[in-house]
């Protein structure tokens, strides 16, 4: 992973601190970044679709993921989760902000660590 990914992070990040060097970032900037986004996950597609059998990240995450779960139950679980973790989400800090309150903790601390 490191070999695959660390040189693209690198290279992103060189890019972002470039772009934000003077302190704004213009809408053509965001877009170049919106581009290289899709560029660098439509690569990383790419390069795993033409992994080898022996890749230690392969055998790694083959092992991880179930035979027995059908295709249709998973992609109903996938979007089970994709509605319940904003949800749990949302409630988890809205129950976090009402027990500081409640402890009269002020705004200040809980928006630092809380939120």
């Amino acid at each position: 992973t490191l070999k695959r990914e660390f040189p693209v992070l690198l290279a992103v990040n060189i890019i972002v601190v470039y772009f934000l060097y003077d302190g704004e970032l213009s809408s053509r900037e965001g877009i170049i970044l919106i581009l290289l986004f899709i560029f660098v996950l439509a690569g990383m597609a790419w390069i795993s679709l033409l992994v080898e059998k022996g890749d230690p990240l392969m055998s790694e995450t083959s092992d991880e993921i179930p035979s027995e779960v059908e295709t249709g139950k998973a992609v109903m679980w996938i979007g089970v989760g994709l509605v319940l973790l904003p949800l749990s989400a949302q409630y988890m800090v809205d129950s976090a902000v009402f027990i500081a309150r409640y402890f009269g903790i002020s705004d200040l601390i809980i928006g630092l660590t809380i939120i």
